[in-house]
């Protein structure tokens, strides 16, 4: 039933579509802003890779030194460094579940 001054629901067939000069105008707007995001999103997923590898070389790094530890020594900080880098590592794969 269709109430005075109401409109029928729009769906995708009865969308109206900007002119040409309008769409071309709105696309120059805003292509600029969208190249700088993805550049911006590119360089934050390079810099997670980075991050991770880093991770990684400092864990093994660490790894050496628990096992050239005396075993009193590494049994007091062998929980907190592995504590640390499995936080690390999961922030790290959060952020770029994002991306």
């Amino acid at each position: 039933m269709k109430v005075c001054g109401q409109r029928p629901p729009l769906s995708c067939d009865t969308l109206p579509t900007p002119p040409s000069d309008e769409r071309a105008g709105l696309q120059r707007v805003l292509a600029p802003t969208v190249r700088e995001c993805d550049k911006n999103i590119a360089t934050c997923a390079a810099s997670q890779v980075n991050l991770t590898t880093h991770i990684d070389r400092l864990a093994h790094e660490l790894e050496v030194l628990l096992n050239s530890m005396p075993e009193p020594a590494v049994e007091l900080h062998a929980a907190k460094i592995k504590g640390i880098r499995w936080g690390q590592v999961q922030r790290s794969l959060r952020i770029t579940s994002y991306l």
